[in-house]
């Protein structure tokens, strides 16, 4: 009776010593299988959003083509619904459909409704959840480049056939189809630099062997559509006469080879999607393998350990009845029960220190998580950063007020600190703007009267010996525009061009201009609103103007690299483009062009 019950003691023991180590086994086991579920789910989504990608493209390019009723618009009417609702676009499909079924919805309304669509498609499902940066580079290159492309081509193509229609008009439309044309050739452009890009980090090369070639192939078309735009200006209408031919005759070519680009991109993002597919299976299936290995050794563990528990208690009961026959013989067992007392401490040790590496392998993966997560809080430290130099500049323009006129022999230091709150308040706003991807949000107001009063503000903090004049010609014009955004690309102009100019405002500057000057220049240049920024400044030099859109290229000893990037990624994406002109020793122009498309379309 005593066995028994000290085996059921014993049971009772090692059953709660099992469960312990049971729980963390199957708790990680839960979480590595749930990653794998939730992988699963992201990739299939990806694959949805290509599918619908496929279909709407294709779409575009059917109307691009000249056609509307298409077999590839029926396949997306029918199937697009559903995978809309799959991947999170459902306003953006509804828009499109909406206009394929109204009968006043134009061609190039539905191009960019379509355009809408892919771009929400290239921003979020579209991304690959594995963080694949040639699948990311591809997707946003189908998402953004290649329906802007399409738009492009229709906008200029319907400004030269309306041009030949109304010959009158000829003279006039004849910038906006010059402008088309270098707008067309430098998006081909883009799209060869992408192409570029995604081979230089994709571990299959050759896979773009034949990408490659047809995007040179649609440069060298777009580069001889703006030739015979700005080839012949004595003669305007023969130049849109020549272009009306040019692009009459290769617009089938030129579908064409935008389709072929886009079947190599989905070729290649498809083939990424099924080897992530087959990553995903093959961790799946090596994470159970380590689950049910984990299970099966800490079961066998407990039976051999209960086992020989057992054995030890039929030890311990056979000392006991030894023990009433002879002293000589209980002393020895109570030697065995001493001996099997510490067998059982070591065994509790052992345990105790295998518990300890269980729990330090659980701290550190749960470290490498946090980990991860660290690159996505930067953008919200650096919001957070913003709040203590507040209080540093507030404190300091206290101090100024105190020790006004006092002689106190600091006005110095005060500067100095204020110059570098200013610094690292620029820096941190370069980083959140080169980090953003989130869309602008546009509003039609008087861009003229929007400057004069921002231009007025900045002057203020300029130094003092900049001089500043605005020339301001839209006379009231509405231009689409996200203002905080537009905010930050002006001001960082203007400090690029003082800095250049008078430096820093810490100290002298060697290179300092005599008399600097800023001039603000908008005028209307056919569909779009023109911003010019122009210094008397040094200039830039020509080797650094081929590296000055790079990100992280500065000249300074104290800037980030970020500030002409920053500033040509708000221009791109209100849909507009950022000119550099500069003469060394005759300072440097940043035009800004703005579209006026949406507002337009308000009128119309």
């Amino acid at each position: 009776m005593v066995k028994i019950l000290a085996s059921h003691a014993a049971g009772y023991r090692l059953a709660r010593i099992i469960a312990f180590l049971m729980v963390p086994i199957f708790y990680l086991s839960f979480l590595l299988i749930s990653n794998a579920v939730h992988e699963r789910a992201a990739l299939r989504a990806n694959r949805d959003a290509l599918q619908l990608m496929d279909l709407t493209f294709q779409t575009m390019l059917d109307y691009a083509e000249g056609g509307s009723a298409s077999d590839h618009r029926t396949q997306l009417i029918g199937e697009g619904a559903a995978l809309a609702k799959d991947v999170g676009v459902i306003p953006e499909f509804q828009a499109l459909q909406k206009a394929f079924d109204s009968q006043d919805t134009s061609k190039h309304d539905i191009l960019q409704k379509a355009a809408n669509l892919m771009i929400a498609l290239g921003d979020g499902p579209g991304m690959n959840i594995g963080g694949d940066r040639e699948a990311n580079g591809l997707a946003m290159m189908s998402g953004e480049l290649l329906p802007h492309l399409v738009l492009n081509y229709d906008q200029l193509h319907r400004n030269v056939e309306s041009s030949m229609l109304d010959h009158e008009m000829i003279a006039q439309k004849l910038p906006d189809i010059v402008s088309g044309a270098i707008t067309l050739e430098f998006m081909s452009r883009q799209l060869g630099t992408g192409t570029v890009q995604a081979r230089a980090v994709s571990p299959n090369p050759s896979a773009f062997n034949h990408l490659l070639q047809t995007t040179w192939w649609l440069t060298f078309d777009a580069a001889h559509n703006r030739g015979i735009a700005i080839g012949n200006h004595d003669d305007s209408a023969s130049a849109v006469r020549d272009l009306e031919s040019a692009m009459n005759g290769a617009t089938h070519k030129w579908v064409s080879t935008v389709g072929n680009i886009w079947s190599d991109i989905d070729s290649r993002l498809m083939e990424i999607s099924k080897s992530r597919q087959s990553e995903l299976d093959s961790s799946a299936l090596k994470t159970m393998g380590f689950s049910l290995v984990a299970i099966l050794l800490g079961l066998g563990a407990a039976v051999s350990l209960f086992r020989k528990t057992l054995r030890q208690l039929d030890d311990l009961d056979l000392s006991r009845q030894q023990a009433v026959d002879a002293r000589a013989t209980a002393e020895q067992g109570s030697a065995e029960l001493s001996i099997l007392n510490a067998d059982m401490a070591r065994i509790n040790v052992e345990m105790g220190n295998n518990l300890r590496a269980l729990r330090v392998a659980q701290d550190q993966l749960i470290k490498k998580n946090r980990m991860e997560q660290m690159g996505q809080l930067t953008a919200t430290i650096a919001h957070e950063l913003r709040n203590p130099l507040g209080a540093v500049r507030t404190s300091v323009f206290l101090l100024e007020r105190k020790t006004k006129g006092k002689d106190l022999g600091i006005d110095g230091q005060l500067k100095r600190i204020n110059n570098g709150v200013t610094r690292c308040d620029a820096i941190i706003t370069q980083l959140l703007d080169f980090s953003r991807s989130k869309q602008i949000v546009t509003q039609s107001e008087d861009l003229d009267a929007w400057l004069e009063q921002t231009i007025g503000e900045e002057a203020q903090r300029l130094p003092s010996a900049i001089s500043l004049s605005c020339n301001l010609g839209l006379g009231g014009l509405l231009v689409p525009f996200d203002a905080s955004r537009l905010h930050r690309a002006l001001t960082n102009l203007l400090s690029n061009a003082a800095e250049a100019m008078v430096g820093n405002g810490d100290g002298q500057h060697r290179n300092a201009t005599p008399e600097p000057h800023i001039s603000i220049t908008t005028q209307q240049n056919g569909e779009f609103a023109t911003i010019e920024i122009k210094d008397n400044g040094p200039g830039i030099k020509p080797d650094d103007m081929r590296r000055v859109r790079e990100p992280l290229f500065t000249t300074k000893n104290f800037g980030t690299g970020l500030g002409v990037p920053a500033v040509e990624q708000i221009v791109v994406q209100h849909g507009g483009t950022l000119k550099i002109e500069s003469e060394l020793g005759h300072g440097a122009a940043f035009t800004i062009q703005l579209p006026l498309r949406k507002q337009q379309e308000e009128a119309a």
